[in-house]
């Protein structure tokens, strides 16, 4: 036990050292905001509801007329972990803050198995992991659920791959099939389209190294093989709705360099706490800016440009200066290159999102820099610690030019930052940051001049990380609310599905709630009522074409459940009234309903609705939600025709008489791929765990 502890102690240490940073995600813990508390915790609180009401989650019919949560890639509709959670202990604000805290963890975890695979120590490694843990990019993007799952599978997904890039006959085969699965249905999909050309490129160029090039490529065929079994049920996802999305196409070149990370944004990399205080200076939006891994790699970058450099070190630093000139978007022309000539860079917005990979090589650059440094730390130690001085000179120099806009600055509490962020500035950031900078490197020289222990050493750049993320985090991670106080307001949502409120669904919107900072979108998913808005950046065309229209104030005068008084056959409609429906026909016509059914026994699910209803004459009826493959409806068990009718609703006709309805998303083939990959990716997780720890004892 205590040789395992010794050979794995580093594992405890980045632990600790996650839990201490991000104790406010945690310890009474502060809610967090914007797209995780608008977007990602209704869609996940949704995926629990329907699991645990025996549902599968791949139809979530309160947002946008309804719309197929399973192809959408950040609705965690195929993610088995947040199956887990939300079927047990349910999503709340607080767990979804512990997922988080687990994602950043794993990131660190993660990168130091990584760096050690590419051949750097364990204590480097060690050290940049901590630098990992805390980086500006887990501050700043930390409401971007999906890209801080990205950031945490990302370097564990290139630590398989590393053990089967030359041949993939073993156990890491299949660990690199479920990250690869993992990371494929948490992630934002640009991650995911990065890292395949990566892996296509570093292939090729060991095609070319082989000399038994057909055994090579048939090996690789199999890994591809594999691969896309692995994460088929997203592709076949992908494959059925492609056509159905506003996103499907493509989006436009402007929309695809909005939020880079700016060259401005640069100076995050030594004075973090600017980096939200002037977005029109960094010509970003303030998450997007914050790219700080600590003073540690700045410093040993200033000493690689003045001492001796080895092949593995520069290979690094090419690499994150070629993902740092993507992240500038539009200020290079390469992103827009991107765009144009490879196919997938034309699908997601955010340049900013490649300092993600630009961090990762500069945090690995700076791992194996430190290890050959130590070979030479004699020789270069004065000239480390005047290259030092002359920064903290440089430092000293712009605080006194911008003295006189300090004005009285002090943080009495790193609570009150909160308020402080709203009436504090720009300069006031740059002064208080560079001011701490220059003592953590005055101190980091003595340490060097005196030949003072590593251990200090560790101590300064664990609180240079930890300040960091503390003075950040009230600005673009947390409010100054509790997390259970946020809690409350969704505590009282029904836990099982019920029939909606039958109102016009105009009033049906997220502001018939009282104004709930942060729940202020999508809160149908809590409450149950079926909506025509919602945040989502998923959306279905046929949604588009009736908010487009000039029907829709007449549509919308209805409930989610209906029965008009007559339907208008034709090709194009200009207006109609509020009892009137349309369907798209070349033959004219007008069908007229005098008596409407009446229903009973009606019984509401995630997908669809079980209903008896007895008439008189023939009648019909609307649901409210986007016609889609995998809809169907039966009357007493015979399959009926679902027709579309103005342009986002599904419109049944009925015979007179009483009879049973069932008006279900039911899509056959998928619920037959998810269970047969839910129990194949179990059964991959219990033997590849089995046979790890087999090799362990």
């Amino acid at each position: 036990m205590n040789n395992f502890f010794k050979l794995n102690y580093h594992y405890l240490l980045l632990i600790v050292f996650a839990f201490t940073c991000y104790h406010f995600l945690w310890y009474e813990p502060y809610s967090m905001k914007w797209d995780l508390a608008e977007q990602y915790l209704p869609w996940r609180y949704f995926t629990g509801k329907a699991l645990s009401n025996q549902t599968l989650p791949f139809w979530n019919p309160f947002q946008l007329g309804g719309y197929p949560s399973f192809a959408d890639p950040q609705s965690s509709a195929w993610y088995y972990p947040s199956w887990l959670i939300g079927s047990t202990v349910g999503y709340s604000m607080k767990i979804i803050e512990l997922e988080i805290l687990s994602f950043i963890l794993l990131g660190g975890l993660g990168l130091f198995a990584f760096s050690k695979k590419v051949g750097n120590s364990t204590n480097s490694s060690f050290i940049v992991s901590l630098c990992y843990i805390a980086n500006g990019y887990f501050v700043g993007n930390s409401q971007h659920l999906t890209w801080i799952a990205a950031a945490a599978w990302i370097p564990w997904l290139f630590y398989q791959y590393l053990h089967i890039r030359k041949s993939q006959y073993n156990i890491h085969l299949i660990w690199f099939l479920i990250v690869l699965y993992l990371f494929v249905t948490s992630s934002y999909p640009a991650f995911l389209i990065t890292c395949v050309y990566i892996i296509f490129i570093d292939q090729l160029i060991l095609l070319y190294q082989s000399s038994t090039k057909s055994i090579f490529i048939r090996d690789k065929i199999v890994l591809a093989l594999l691969s896309i079994l692995a994460i088929f049920p997203v592709i076949y996802s992908t494959l059925i709705s492609a056509n159905f999305f506003s996103r499907g196409a493509g989006i436009s070149l402007e929309k695809a360099l909005q939020h880079p990370f700016s060259w401005q944004s640069l100076f995050s990399l030594i004075a973090p706490f600017s980096s939200f205080k002037n977005p029109e200076l960094f010509k970003t939006d303030i998450s997007m800016a914050n790219a700080y891994v600590g003073l540690l790699p700045v410093m040993l970058l200033l000493v690689y440009l003045f001492s001796k450099k080895n092949k593995r070190s520069t290979f690094w630093l090419i690499l994150s200066i070629i993902f740092l000139v993507i992240a500038f978007g539009e200020q290079t022309p390469v992103r827009a290159l991107l765009y144009n000539y490879l196919p997938g860079f034309n699908l997601f917005r955010f340049p900013s999102l490649f300092r993600l990979f630009f961090i990762i090589c500069i945090l690995l650059f700076s791992a194996s820099y430190y290890d050959s440094l130590k070979i030479y730390i004699e020789k270069y130690r004065h000239k480390i610690i005047n290259i030092l001085l002359v920064v903290v000179l440089v430092f000293g120099v712009i605080i006194v030019y911008n003295i006189s806009a300090w004005k009285p600055f002090s943080i009495q509490s790193l609570n009150a930052l909160a308020i402080q962020f709203e009436t504090s500035t720009f300069y006031q950031h740059i002064i208080y940051q560079l001011a701490f900078q220059s003592i953590l490197l005055l101190l980091f020289c003595i340490l060097l001049y005196k030949r003072v222990a590593k251990f200090f050493l560790l101590v300064l750049i664990c609180a240079d990380l930890f300040l960091s993320v503390r003075l950040n985090a009230m600005a673009t991670m947390v409010l100054n609310t509790k997390s259970k106080d946020v809690d409350v307001l969704i505590k009282n949502a029904d836990k099982n599905f019920h029939v909606p409120k039958f109102q016009p669904l105009v009033n049906s919107i997220d502001q018939q709630y009282e104004y709930r900072w942060p729940l202020n979108w999508n809160m149908n998913c809590y409450f149950n009522e079926i909506a025509i808005d919602g945040y989502n950046p998923f959306v279905l065309n046929t949604f588009n074409k009736l908010e487009a229209s000039s029907i829709k104030d007449s549509v919308w005068q209805n409930s989610w459940l209906y029965s008009p008084s007559s339907i208008i056959y034709t090709d194009s409609v200009d207006i109609i009234n509020s009892n009137t429906a349309w369907v798209k026909s070349d033959e004219k016509n007008v069908v007229n309903y005098t008596k409407k059914p009446l229903i009973d026994s009606l019984a509401f699910f995630a997908n669809g609705i079980h209903f008896n209803y007895v008439a008189d004459t023939s009648t019909c009826l609307i649901l409210a939600q986007n016609p889609f493959p995998g809809w169907v409806a039966t009357i007493d068990g015979l399959p009926l025709n679902i027709i579309t009718t103005n342009d986002s609703q599904q419109l049944i006709l009925l015979n007179k008489g009483s009879h049973h309805i069932e008006w279900v998303f039911d899509n056959k083939w998928l619920n037959i791929i998810c269970y047969i990959h839910l129990f194949i990716f179990m059964f991959s997780v219990v033997f590849a765990s089995i046979k790890t720890f087999q090799r362990f004892l």
